[in-house]
């Protein structure tokens, strides 16, 4: 694959490390599914590189490659970009290893790591705003013409200004909870788990996934019409949500209870609103190309999954559970990143457009899979379980595990081999073809 000189390597070393991370994830999920007593031993491990070395390293990575297309930024000293890179994916490395080897020191070097990528992360950003307002920051070179519905466009002003007040407000919950991580195992007090994942799953992941899809849907459907309120009331739902939550979980019971059930109702606006437009947008636009019909199907899906995680969580679902995480994590987050990948990949890439009759199997594939391993988590806690439910537990669990290992496969090869086979390609858009 030839290097972008609008882009760069940089954004598809980040994207790169994220799959492959995903893939060790799904690799341990699958076993853990199979044989459930290896939960112990590789459960925290399954649940450091999801969160981390998959879903944060693709989020640092899509945000460098969408800001040069969208803003023309360009960092003004690129090595701080690898530089971070570097302690993003050490971060995670050394949390494993630390996993493994709980006296070895490597777990509290990990966080520490995991802190300053996040702080550089920032840096990183905040230079290239301030070099680009002194005028020297902006790319010199053009951005391809496939690429130019990403720019900035007078017609989505209101939402985008809406996202960029999320994804500030989002890496500003992940960088407090890092260092919170850091120094709480420094010092011997441990940071306190629930917390730190609704700060860093709920607050970073899925408020960066809120942001950044107000901030693509627009474009993907060329639908100006999302009401900006809809949009303000769920983000302020989402952050009083979160902070609620994580307040109950660490001081005061009764907020956690009040957090959780606004975070429901934020995932269940939104999903309804994108529920409600998309398939309207789709008949009136019969020649927009910009989304095709399999990554429509897949963001359609994962709304989906979103608006179930939020009435779930209305319902009182623990946030923090392990059916609440894999709602979030797998069903609604993966499989969105799967929608978004069928769209933007093929341009980002300059490569041609999976065929169709293999995304669709992927997609469903995926669904299926996510939709077995909730099922399951959610069967588990059931108490006391009668001996057939145990049994039909761990079928959902094999059957889970399967589907979603091979769904992850089948998305990576088409883009490997896309990449290997260096198909340079030019699309009209996202999903041309």
């Amino acid at each position: 694959m030839r290097c972008k000189p609008w882009m760069g390597w940089l954004p598809v070393a980040f994207v790169a490390a994220a799959i492959l991370n995903f893939a060790a994830g799904a690799a341990l999920g699958g076993l853990m599914a199979f044989v459930p007593r290896w939960w112990a031993p590789l459960g925290m491990v399954h649940g450091e590189i999801n969160p981390y070395g998959w879903l944060t390293m693709l989020i640092y990575g899509m945000t460098y490659a969408v800001l040069s297309v969208s803003a023309g930024l360009r960092l003004p000293w690129p090595w701080l970009g690898w530089l971070q890179w570097g302690l993003a994916e050490a971060g995670v490395l050394a949390v494993v290893m630390g996993l493994a080897l709980p006296a070895s020191g490597f777990l509290v070097a990990g966080l520490w790591l995991q802190a300053l990528a996040p702080t550089l992360f920032l840096i990183n950003i905040l230079s290239a705003v301030a070099a680009r307002r002194k005028g020297t920051g902006a790319g010199e070179t053009t951005v391809p013409r496939a690429l130019r519905f990403m720019a900035k466009s007078p017609r989505f002003q209101a939402t985008d200004r809406i996202g960029r007040r999320g994804t500030d407000i989002a890496l500003m919950l992940f960088v407090p909870a890092v260092w919170w991580a850091a120094l709480g195992a420094t010092a011997g007090r441990p940071a306190d788990g629930r917390a730190l994942m609704l700060l860093v799953g709920y607050g970073w992941i899925a408020g960066t996934v809120l942001a950044v899809a107000i901030h693509l849907y627009p474009r993907f459907t060329d639908d100006a019409g999302v009401p900006p309120w809809t949009v303000t009331t769920s983000q302020g739902l989402w952050l009083a949500g979160v902070v609620l939550a994580t307040a109950g979980a660490v001081a005061w019971p009764p907020a956690l209870a009040v957090g959780q059930r606004l975070l429901g109702v934020s995932f269940a606006l939104t999903a309804g609103v994108y529920l409600i437009r998309l398939p309207r947008r789709r008949r009136d636009a019969e020649d927009e190309r910009r989304l095709p019909t399999h990554a429509a199907w897949a963001w359609a899906i994962a709304w989906g999954f979103a608006g179930v995680l939020g009435l779930a969580l209305c319902a009182g679902l623990p946030p923090a559970s392990l059916a609440g995480l894999h709602l979030l994590f797998l069903g609604w987050i993966t499989t969105l990143v799967y929608a978004v990948g069928y769209a933007l990949f093929p341009v980002l890439l300059e490569v041609s457009p999976p065929s169709p009759r293999w995304a669709f199997p992927q997609i469903m594939a995926a669904a299926v899979g996510a939709l077995c391993m909730i099922l399951a988590f959610g069967a588990g806690e059931v108490s006391p379980r009668p001996a057939w439910l145990d049994a039909w537990t761990n079928g959902l669990f094999a059957a889970g595990g399967s589907f979603t290992s091979l769904a992850f496969a089948a998305f990576a090869a088409v883009w490997l081999r896309a990449i290997v086979c260096d198909t340079v390609h030019t699309p009209e858009g996202p999903g041309t073809g």
